[in-house]
């Protein structure tokens, strides 16, 4: 394929490289991909492959879908991550009610409050303490939400610092909110309510043993906790460069033994309402990094690759923005590894979190990061998409082999993402190392591959319909099997009924890959090994 010049960025650091641009493509450009073999022509494919792509209808329908699919992702972002907080607000209304019948049975019950309150009003408005504090409202009235609320007061009604003095807007409104929260949790814990201390006991033990990730989670508001928080500690987010947003999550926890201390390292996977997280999976763009192979471009991006510069072993941080992904957590580690010579660390991930997990240490590997690389335990993905090439994988064996790293895949019966990209002649994506495959009884067999690697068979269609029946009928007997601990809720049941008409889809869950290490016999496993 010929090469085509971008003013964009420099992708010297590659010697080869194919990217889609969709945000350049129009309707009629994609219907061209579709009917013309000449990708050169296209705006939106960039490419230095030495003719080293194949141009065939299928690796060109591919090109079209995933283009198409992220101009839609990024027109519907919004109404999109609108939908996830309906969502999640209903799903966590549902909870805290006890069902959905029960939130029919507490709204009818709210009439019968006055009864249950010891005579204290049901619902207040503002119940100041003193009025010599204009501009400081929200903290005299939630000092005496404080104390109604332990009185037997069902319903706090917040105050902002404007009130009697002007309109709040958004800022205010917030801050008025997060001090009634506060009211109503002191209340709570004089009451002896156990969630709350226990709230307050994790959050104490968190601060105590420096997990600063669990410490801003617990909090009534992370990211206030978190943007006063040291710089040289854990951030929620960290910056794609590509995007220019802080998308990509990860969690850095620690876990204290006696003889010595493990790191965490946990990267989040596709969040199911980010059109970013969406787009990160379905770019099919790549990279070739000398002496490496080829890599999932849409990955690499999430992880920090910088546009000019791809991956150098240091760089300069711009301190008005979030800083990149693999950069700030390979820093963390570093210092604290350096502070504890018997400290270890371990990376895993889910899903996306899965490949960032991977591309995390195969770039430890590129920059030859040895105090880490003698720490580093083991990486642990779970339902984890394939991330680059025959060459990649074969440097990946020899690197994870020369440094003594452990690799562990696990895999759960149909899941879908396993399973793409796929392995043939359009996409060329491998799998490399151990994998841990579990059926639907949570059995585990240790593959190099998994079966059905491409998914789409039609000699596998029903026997993967039939492990979906099987997974529905064993959401109501789990619990009896094996402890209530192991119950499925509504939503997983009705994730279960649509795996009956798409299997695969609700098998990548983190439920089952759950399950999986607590039922299977992992343990025997890896002691073995």
């Amino acid at each position: 394929m010929a090469a085509k010049t971008s003013d964009d960025c420099d992708k010297g650091f590659a010697d080869s490289y194919m990217l889609l641009k969709h945000e350049d493509a129009r309707f009629f450009d994609l219907l061209h991909v579709l009917t013309s073999r000449n990708m050169s022509r296209r705006r939106f494919v960039e490419s230095h492959a030495e003719g080293e792509v194949d141009e065939s209808f299928g690796h060109r329908w591919l090109i079209f879908i995933s283009i198409l699919a992220q101009k839609l992702l990024q027109l519907m972002a919004k109404p999109l991550a609108f939908f996830g907080i309906c969502v999640e607000l209903l799903i966590n209304l549902i909870a805290l009610n006890g069902g959905i019948f029960y939130i029919i049975f507490n709204f009818i019950r709210g009439n019968k409050q006055l009864e249950w309150c010891n005579e204290a009003p049901f619902y207040t408005l503002g119940p100041l303490t003193t009025d010599i504090a204009p501009g400081y409202d929200h903290i005299t009235s939630a000092i005496g939400a404080a104390n109604i609320g332990v009185l037997g007061i069902a319903l706090l009604c917040h105050v902002t610092s404007k009130e009697h003095l002007g309109l709040p807007n958004r800022d205010y409104v917030k801050t008025g909110v997060i001090s009634y929260k506060i009211a109503a949790h002191v209340a709570d814990l004089e009451k002896g309510h156990p969630h709350a201390q226990a709230w307050d006991d994790a959050l104490s033990k968190a601060r105590f043993e420096f997990r600063w990730m669990d410490h801003f989670a617990l909090s009534l508001d992370p990211m206030t906790a978190m943007s006063f928080n040291d710089e040289t500690l854990p951030s929620e987010g960290a910056k794609t460069e590509y995007q220019e947003k802080a998308s990509t999550q990860v969690l850095i926890a620690l876990d204290r033994h006696q003889n010595r201390d493990t790191y965490v390292v946990a990267f989040r996977g596709t969040e199911p309402f980010n059109a970013d997280d969406w787009c990160t999976d379905i770019d099919i763009s790549w990279y070739g990094i000398p002496g490496v192979g080829r890599m999932h471009g849409g990955f690499m991006k999430a992880l920090g690759l910088q546009k000019n510069v791809g991956w150098p072993k240091e760089i300069e941080r711009d301190e008005r923005l979030p800083p990149l992904a693999y950069y700030v957590i390979r820093d963390i580690l570093r210092k604290r590894l350096s502070e504890n010579e018997n400290a270890k660390f371990i990376v895993t991930g889910h899903s996306l979190g899965g490949a960032l997990a991977i591309l995390f240490g195969t770039v430890l590997f590129l920059h030859e990061e040895t105090l880490l690389l003698e720490r580093l335990e083991g990486i642990y993905t779970f339902g984890q998409p394939r991330v680059g090439d025959e060459a990649y994988a074969m440097y990946m064996k020899q690197k994870l082999k020369e440094h003594s790293v452990r690799y562990c895949r696990f895999v759960y019966c149909n899941d879908i993402v396993p399973r793409l990209p796929y392995d043939d002649k359009e996409m060329m994506f491998k799998h490399f190392g151990i994998c841990l495959f579990f059926d639907w009884r949570y059995q585990l067999k240790v593959l190099e591959e998994e079966p059905n690697k491409n998914y789409f068979s039609l000699w596998c269609v029903i026997p993967m319909t039939m492990n979906a029946i099987l997974e529905l009928i064993r959401s109501f007997t789990i619990a009896y099997q094996n402890g209530p601990h192991y119950k499925e809720g509504w939503l997983l049941f009705a994730f279960r009924v649509i795996g009956v008409l798409i299997p695969g889809l609700p098998a990548h869950g983190p439920q089952d890959y759950l399950n999986s290490t607590l039922l299977g016999p992992i343990e025997k496993h890896l002691k073995a090994d």
